[in-house]
């Protein structure tokens, strides 16, 4: 299934997005109708965004392309799945997804380490890289999902912003309400 989605994609899985996408179909055992359903939906609301290499210096906008990139094939395959375990995600209770993903990805060579890492604080933790960077990815969620941002204006995760705009930002893309959602192709 995996197989299938990366000869769809063009071969390998050179962006985290790519990744993360794998690991959605594994982790939900689509199959191959499913895998090109999950791919036609997850390119026409985020391929621009997600494939796209410029330098972001903007910490909300850093944050915006992270959850693009982590949650949004999660959230989708959550979609297509199991609309019950999609609406706990979405309403703060889906540690245990994120948990069960992250046991199999290597982003490690990923440039998102660095948005992820606040040098201070990071610095003594004791934790093994996988421990560090399951604990940062839940913060990120945590951020997302369960943030009350009435008594909080902001969440900064190393040198991501998270605010309130944040989560819309990511469930107004995966409903194909952002600009550069793109229906056309074939």
């Amino acid at each position: 299934k995996t197989t299938y989605f990366k000869h769809i994609i063009g071969g390998g899985e050179h962006f985290l997005f790519d990744k993360m996408c794998c690991e959605v179909i594994k982790y939900f055992d689509f199959g191959m109708r499913e895998t090109t359903r999950f791919y036609t939906l997850v390119k026409s609301v985020s391929y621009s965004p997600t494939h796209n290499r410029d330098d972001i210096h903007d910490s909300e906008r850093k944050a915006k392309k992270f959850v693009l990139e982590i949650f949004l094939p999660i959230l989708l395959g959550l979609r297509m799945k199991d609309h019950n375990l999609y609406r706990d995600f979405i309403e703060g209770r889906g540690r245990s997804v994120l948990s069960d993903l992250f046991s199999n990805i290597d982003i490690s060579d990923n440039y998102y380490l660095n948005w992820l890492k606040d040098i201070e604080k990071d610095k003594n933790s004791g934790k093994n890289n996988f421990e560090w960077l399951i604990g940062k990815v839940l913060e990120s969620y945590e951020a997302l999902f369960s943030m009350n941002y009435e008594s909080h204006y902001n969440k900064n995760i190393g040198e991501m912003t998270f605010t309130k705009e944040t989560k819309g930002y990511l469930l107004k893309t995966l409903g194909g309400f952002e600009r550069f959602a793109d229906f056309s192709w074939n």
